[in-house]
């Protein structure tokens, strides 16, 4: 109780304008990271009184020094804290420079890999779903290799997570950024291919996944739109037209 309490004080002082830049530019990463690392439980409850706004204006900023201090802190510790925070992040990265977040996971393959390995799936797919456009725009300045790299390395955990996005999300993503997923595809080893396909044609069947593709007709290559429609949908479809 005294926790939370602290927590929301703090969360609503460090909203203040100018407050949290402030603070950083006295700390260092390592004090920071030891800090978090001491307290998760305390750091849970700032996180839900922080402005969103004012989080992400601080990511936008200082990059850096918050990438050391997050590489500095272990994985599963990160993870729990956001594993605790579905409904706060989305509002996080509203305003968050995609480029920022793959900077980040870019310039730290190692400490993503773990990391990754510790998240929710169902926590990530809700935060995923509930930030389609800026999900589908992050996806066009990661590099493809090194994301392969971490999927890779974490082959359950995209699968399970997979499987619960929107499949409006995926259709976007594989119409959005083409270029990206096929070079992401090539670096993918045979068990992250498997994981990945298997979950996007389980997401299919329950809700139908649309995406852009190629058709090769009469020696031509012609752009076409594919719609792996949903199972329940078309029994219920099947069903209305018996009535």
């Amino acid at each position: 109780m005294i926790t939370k309490k602290i927590g929301e004080i703090s969360g609503k002082v460090m909203s203040m304008k100018g407050m949290m830049s402030g603070a950083i530019s006295t700390m260092s990463p390592e004090e920071m990271s030891k800090a978090f690392e001491e307290n998760p439980d305390f750091f849970s409850e700032i996180l839900k009184y922080l402005d969103p706004h004012t989080v992400a204006e601080v990511l936008n900023r200082d990059q850096d020094f918050l990438r050391a201090v997050m590489e500095a802190i272990e994985p599963e510790t990160m993870a729990a804290v956001i594993n605790t925070s579905s409904e706060w992040v989305p509002k996080v990265l509203e305003h968050v420079d995609e480029r920022v977040i793959a900077r980040i996971t870019d310039e730290s393959v190692e400490w993503m890999k773990k990391v990754m390995g510790a998240f929710d799936p169902a926590t990530i797919a809700s935060i995923s779903n509930a930030n389609r456009e800026f999900i589908t725009r992050v996806l066009g300045h990661l590099d493809p290799k090194v994301f392969a790299e971490v999927v890779n390395d974490n082959p359950a955990f995209i699968e399970a997570m997979v499987a619960r996005l929107d499949g409006r999300m995926l259709g976007e993503a594989f119409r959005r950024q083409q270029d990206f997923l096929a070079r992401y595809f090539e670096g993918m080893g045979e068990e992250g291919l498997i994981a990945i396909f298997s979950a996007i044609f389980d997401q299919a069947f329950a809700q139908g996944v649309t995406f852009l593709g190629e058709l090769e007709v009469g020696g031509k290559r012609e752009k076409a739109v594919f719609t792996i429609q949903g199972l329940e949908k078309r029994k219920a479809s099947r069903r209305n037209s018996k009535k």
